[in-house]
């Protein structure tokens, strides 16, 4: 839920690509084609300018802003680093650790030096750029409107312990109840059955493997690099628009699609109203799928609301996240828009 790419079969995808890479390129790297192939790759980085992937486009501007002074603070690594489960108990490298699992299904056949360059190169990775124009006086004014009202949750990861980064903004709870306390022991001692402190790659830091959820349930609030997107939002994927995640009054109570490749550049978001989806499958959209907010676990609730537009951050000020659909409103939230859109 909520992730970038409704329309990949995964699996499909993976296995297509690995019969086409083996039936082209041999079965090990030991392979005169795949040598070729990796020569081509490495000359063809080289050719390029200095910078041109981890270079000013990566410190978080869109394409239309990429001339602009501004540049956003912050450490790309650390930047870019995001937990990669919504409620955040399990950290670090151990959610490599989980994925591999996933996957191979035996703890003794882990490869862990690859799963440490694995995890080090998805830290650095900058967020894909949006595609479209932006108005840089908007998006200079909502970068004045974020750092006031959303900086303080969404931050840096760095130093952060779990429950610190969890916030009560009053989202659907029941996902973040998915992890008991026996759950979160019994999966601490598969990851160090795995992954032994002997190792160098294996420095868990002082919360473990697994942060036992229990004692503070919710959703880690992660920055924000690529919100364009990610939609639909927030961790159940139940609010199809930056737009109607900013005002609550817009959001949507019934069901809404899901699947498209068309992108709503006012609102931010791709586009989701059921009433266009013979349009939609007519130009190619063939994923598109309806999800419905009322299932259990899939309220668009929360985030503030119009009767409490308000959260207290992450610094402990009490902060604005949501407007209203007034005029005046509608302008801050295009501006914040245009911003969020550029990250």
């Amino acid at each position: 839920m909520g992730a970038p790419n409704t329309e990949i079969g995964l699996d499909g995808f993976i296995g297509r690509l690995t019969s086409t890479l083996k039936a082209d390129l041999g079965a090990s790297a030991t392979e005169p084609a795949y040598q070729a192939f990796r020569k081509r790759i490495v000359e063809g980085l080289a050719g390029h300018e200095a910078g041109w992937f981890f270079g000013a486009e990566s410190a978080g501007i869109g394409p239309s802003a990429r001339t602009s002074e501004s540049r956003h603070p912050g450490n790309l690594a650390d930047r870019f680093r995001r937990i990669r489960n919504w409620a955040g108990p399990v950290r670090g490298f151990a959610r490599a650790l989980t994925s591999s699992m996933a996957v191979v299904g035996d703890p003794t056949k882990i490869d862990l030096a690859v799963n440490a360059k694995i995890q080090a190169f998805l830290g650095k990775l900058p967020s894909e750029p949006y595609p479209f124009p932006i108005d840089d006086a908007a998006r200079h004014r909502g970068e004045a409107v974020y750092q006031t009202n959303c900086a303080g949750c969404h931050l840096s990861l760095a130093g952060k312990t779990r429950n610190e980064l969890v916030f009560d903004v009053g989202t659907d709870p029941l996902r973040s109840q998915a992890m008991s306390t026996l759950a979160a022991s019994l999966l601490t001692k598969v990851l160090v059955s795995i992954c032994p402190q002997t190792q160098p790659e294996c420095a868990f830091g002082p919360e473990g493997p697994v942060v036992d959820p229990s004692t503070h349930r919710g959703y880690v609030a992660t920055p924000l690099p690529g919100a364009w997107a990610i939609a639909p939002y927030l961790h159940n994927g139940s609010v199809p628009t930056l737009r109607q995640l900013l005002v609550p009054s817009l959001r949507t109570t019934a069901p809404f699609l899901r699947g498209s490749t068309s992108y709503n550049q006012a609102d931010g978001g791709w586009e989701w109203e059921p009433q266009k989806e013979a349009a939609m499958r007519a130009k190619g959209d063939v994923a598109l799928a309806l999800h419905d907010v009322g299932q259990a676990g899939f309220s668009p609730v929360g985030h503030g609301s119009d009767s409490n537009p308000r959260l207290v951050d992450g610094q402990g000020k009490s902060v604005r996240v949501v407007w209203s659909n007034s005029a005046e409103d509608k302008r801050v939230v295009d501006d914040l828009i245009a911003y969020l859109l550029s990250l």
